[in-house]
Protein backbone atom coordinates (compact mmCIF):
# COMPACT_ATOMS: atom_id res chain seq x y z
CA UNK A 1 0.00 0.00 0.00
CA UNK A 2 1.17 3.50 -0.63
CA UNK A 3 -0.31 6.27 1.14
CA UNK A 4 1.99 8.67 -1.66
CA UNK A 5 1.51 11.94 1.00
CA UNK A 6 3.49 14.37 2.21
CA UNK A 7 3.45 17.57 4.34
CA UNK A 8 4.46 20.23 2.44
CA UNK A 9 6.15 24.22 3.31
CA UNK A 10 6.38 27.06 0.84
CA UNK A 11 7.60 30.54 1.31
CA UNK A 12 4.44 32.98 0.42
CA UNK A 13 5.43 36.29 -1.24
CA UNK A 14 4.67 38.15 2.43
CA UNK A 15 7.70 36.50 3.75
CA UNK A 16 5.58 34.12 5.54
CA UNK A 17 5.17 30.12 4.95
CA UNK A 18 2.44 27.93 4.17
CA UNK A 19 2.18 24.43 5.81
CA UNK A 20 -0.22 22.50 3.70
CA UNK A 21 -0.52 19.03 6.04
CA UNK A 22 -2.07 16.56 3.23
CA UNK A 23 0.26 17.35 -0.13
CA UNK A 24 -0.12 14.37 -2.79
CA UNK A 25 2.84 13.35 -4.84
CA UNK A 26 1.34 12.20 -7.63
CA UNK A 27 -0.23 15.22 -8.22
CA UNK A 28 2.41 17.76 -7.05
CA UNK A 29 4.87 16.11 -9.52
CA UNK A 30 2.39 16.51 -12.25
CA UNK A 31 0.95 20.27 -11.40
CA UNK A 32 3.28 23.49 -11.30
CA UNK A 33 0.42 25.14 -9.80
CA UNK A 34 -0.38 22.37 -7.30
CA UNK A 35 -2.04 23.84 -3.75
CA UNK A 36 -1.38 27.28 -5.49
CA UNK A 37 -5.24 28.65 -4.66
CA UNK A 38 -4.72 27.39 -0.87
CA UNK A 39 -2.97 28.81 1.82
CA UNK A 40 -2.70 26.08 4.20
CA UNK A 41 -1.29 26.58 7.87
CA UNK A 42 0.30 30.48 7.86
CA UNK A 43 4.07 30.27 9.81
CA UNK A 44 6.12 33.30 10.29
CA UNK A 45 9.47 31.79 9.18
CA UNK A 46 11.00 28.89 7.41
CA UNK A 47 12.52 27.20 10.70
CA UNK A 48 9.08 27.54 12.31
CA UNK A 49 7.27 26.18 9.11
CA UNK A 50 9.66 23.14 8.53
CA UNK A 51 9.65 22.20 12.70
CA UNK A 52 5.85 22.14 13.07
CA UNK A 53 5.86 20.34 9.78
CA UNK A 54 8.18 18.02 11.34
CA UNK A 55 5.91 17.57 13.98
CA UNK A 56 2.51 17.36 11.92
CA UNK A 57 4.58 14.25 10.12
CA UNK A 58 5.78 12.97 13.66
CA UNK A 59 1.70 12.38 14.58
CA UNK A 60 0.48 11.02 11.16
CA UNK A 61 -0.43 6.97 10.89
CA UNK A 62 1.69 6.92 7.76
CA UNK A 63 3.66 9.49 5.65
CA UNK A 64 5.38 8.25 2.52
CA UNK A 65 7.49 11.25 1.83
CA UNK A 66 7.57 13.21 5.43
CA UNK A 67 8.42 17.20 4.40
CA UNK A 68 8.44 18.72 1.45
CA UNK A 69 10.04 21.95 0.52
CA UNK A 70 7.61 23.46 -2.19
CA UNK A 71 9.15 26.10 -4.36
CA UNK A 72 7.00 29.39 -4.30
CA UNK A 73 4.05 29.32 -6.58
CA UNK A 74 4.96 30.71 -10.48
CA UNK A 75 3.84 33.73 -11.72
CA UNK A 76 2.47 32.00 -14.43
CA UNK A 77 2.22 28.26 -15.89
CA UNK A 78 5.36 26.96 -16.84
CA UNK A 79 3.73 24.98 -19.72
CA UNK A 80 5.97 21.54 -19.26
CA UNK A 81 4.09 19.94 -16.45
CA UNK A 82 1.32 17.52 -17.37
CA UNK A 83 -1.42 19.70 -16.64
CA UNK A 84 -0.11 22.58 -18.44
CA UNK A 85 0.02 20.10 -21.70
CA UNK A 86 -2.89 18.35 -21.51
CA UNK A 87 -5.49 20.63 -18.82
CA UNK A 88 -4.82 24.21 -19.31
CA UNK A 89 -3.90 23.61 -23.29
CA UNK A 90 -1.24 25.64 -22.41
CA UNK A 91 1.65 23.50 -23.90
CA UNK A 92 5.81 25.13 -24.24
CA UNK A 93 6.57 25.70 -27.69
CA UNK A 94 9.90 23.27 -26.92
CA UNK A 95 8.78 20.09 -25.74
CA UNK A 96 8.67 16.99 -27.71
CA UNK A 97 6.53 15.85 -29.76
CA UNK A 98 5.71 11.93 -30.16
CA UNK A 99 7.10 10.76 -33.81
CA UNK A 100 3.56 8.15 -33.91
CA UNK A 101 0.78 10.93 -32.85
CA UNK A 102 1.98 13.74 -33.25
CA UNK A 103 1.21 15.40 -29.60
CA UNK A 104 3.16 16.66 -27.73
CA UNK A 105 4.75 15.20 -24.40
CA UNK A 106 4.78 16.95 -20.74
CA UNK A 107 8.36 16.77 -18.47
CA UNK A 108 6.78 14.25 -16.88
CA UNK A 109 5.44 11.33 -18.56
CA UNK A 110 6.83 8.29 -19.78
CA UNK A 111 8.70 9.07 -23.18
CA UNK A 112 11.40 6.58 -24.75
CA UNK A 113 13.75 7.26 -27.33
CA UNK A 114 13.92 4.66 -30.01
CA UNK A 115 15.81 4.88 -33.12
CA UNK A 116 16.52 8.55 -32.61
CA UNK A 117 12.65 9.82 -32.54
CA UNK A 118 10.73 10.52 -29.18
CA UNK A 119 7.57 8.38 -28.24
CA UNK A 120 5.04 8.06 -25.40
CA UNK A 121 5.56 5.81 -23.76
CA UNK A 122 2.03 3.95 -24.83
CA UNK A 123 2.99 4.60 -28.74
CA UNK A 124 6.40 2.70 -29.04
CA UNK A 125 6.21 0.83 -32.20
CA UNK A 126 8.13 -1.91 -30.26
CA UNK A 127 4.73 -2.55 -28.22
CA UNK A 128 2.49 -3.10 -31.28
CA UNK A 129 4.59 -6.63 -31.74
Amino acid sequence: MSADNFVGVRSNKDGTYSIFEYGNMSVYSEDCLYLSTETGIIAPTREHALVQAHDIVNEMGVCEYGVVEMPPIPDKPCGRCFYCVYERNNASADLPKCDKCNKVISDTEWQVMTQGKHYHNRCEPNKEL
